[in-house]
């Protein structure tokens, strides 16, 4: 008869657990860094089509003259100075993901990419959502990058709703009409929020 002997996992030594957290921290800030880096040199470039021409472009665009061009300017620089926030939700998010997850996976066989996807990704739906939700609502009701960097031009190329109530309210005296446009804008919030939360709780079911 053949008896079958069950092995007990082998635990993981603490050394070894400080430094793949380390690891992990580093390899976050990392990508941090570097993330912020291009990108400030990426607007950089943007604001000075000298500096494009200089090393090959013959026609850069126009990024806050052009039509097609202005709305992905203000895109860029909005991802910019808003990266740093998200990076910081993120990595706490990541503080809370428990250690014996990726302890049992690693016990399981499981490489660094199906931890990644399998262990991590799922603990940081929280986290997640709310950048979602964070964004979306901060998407609507962007204003200050909009007035300093086109004032809502060219043309009307970059009038978002908040630009539009600002103007009714505050330029052209219609409260009433911005009034009703401010409604508008919220109900949008509102939609957009539970239409997320209604999403996410399907997907966490």
């Amino acid at each position: 008869m053949d008896i079958a002997v069950q092995a007990d996992p082998v635990p993981v030594p603490p050394h070894e657990k400080r430094i793949d957290h380390a690891r992990g921290r580093l390899a976050a800030d990392s990508v941090s860094q570097a993330g912020i880096a291009l990108v400030e040199l990426g607007t950089q470039e943007m604001v000075d089509p000298g500096q494009l021409r200089a090393i090959g472009f013959e026609n850069p665009p126009g990024w806050l003259t052009s039509t097609d061009w202005a709305m992905p300017a203000v895109a860029i620089v909005s991802t910019w100075r808003d990266m740093g926030y998200y990076m910081v939700l993120f990595l706490a998010g990541l503080q809370t993901v428990p250690r014996e997850l990726h302890e049992a996976a690693r016990v399981d066989g499981a490489n660094v990419w199906e931890r990644f996807w399998n262990v991590t990704i799922p603990c940081l739906r929280p986290t997640m959502f709310f950048v979602v939700v964070i964004l979306t609502i901060n998407s609507f009701k962007i204003f200050d990058l909009i007035l300093v960097m086109t004032n809502g031009g060219p043309g009307q190329a970059t009038t978002v709703l908040s630009q539009f109530i600002y103007r009714k309210g505050f330029q052209e005296n219609q409260f009433g009409y911005a009034s009703a446009a401010a409604v508008v804008l919220f109900l949008l919030c509102i939609f957009v929020t539970i239409a997320q939360f209604l999403w996410n709780k399907k997907r966490s079911a």
